[in-house]
């Protein structure tokens, strides 16, 4: 799910909430959700969201972990490419807008590049949760 800025976590929740629903996926069967970094006020946006979409679910919390994303973007980038050669990491043909954004997008965040990076970011960040902490992986990050 990538939210609209200004949305508020009742939106974010139920848009996830939404997402999952439309690819037939149980919440309760996500092990981990990447979230961004942004505060609002003295709360983080991902305690926020994971409060509202456990209240949607009449839960006590959230059925998986909402992490924070990892921004790296050079690291990213290096385990994004290095994940597609290894064939460890595939885009299913549906996922038309995730494929644009990967052949097309050139780097901006502004125009119409600016629309494409804002799925580029989240696969990184997704991608980043998952294959970061192996060894093959973690050896990309310089910095």
């Amino acid at each position: 799910h990538i939210s609209e800025d200004g949305d508020s976590e009742v939106q974010h929740a139920a848009g996830v909430l939404r997402m999952l629903g439309r690819h037939g996926l149980n919440p309760a069967d996500v092990r981990i959700a990447v979230g961004d970094t942004n505060r609002r006020g003295n709360w983080r946006i991902n305690d926020l969201v994971s409060n509202e979409i456990a209240r949607q679910m009449k839960r006590r919390s959230a059925p998986f972990r909402l992490v924070n994303a990892t921004k790296n973007r050079d690291w990213g980038f290096r385990v994004l490419n290095s994940s597609f050669k290894r064939r460890e990491l595939f885009i299913h043909p549906r996922c038309e807008t995730l494929i644009r954004s990967c052949r097309h997008w050139q780097g901006g965040k502004t125009g119409e590049d600016g629309d494409l990076s804002h799925i580029a970011d989240a696969l990184r960040y997704g991608v980043l949760a998952i294959l970061g902490d192996r060894p093959f992986y973690s050896g990309l990050r310089f910095s």
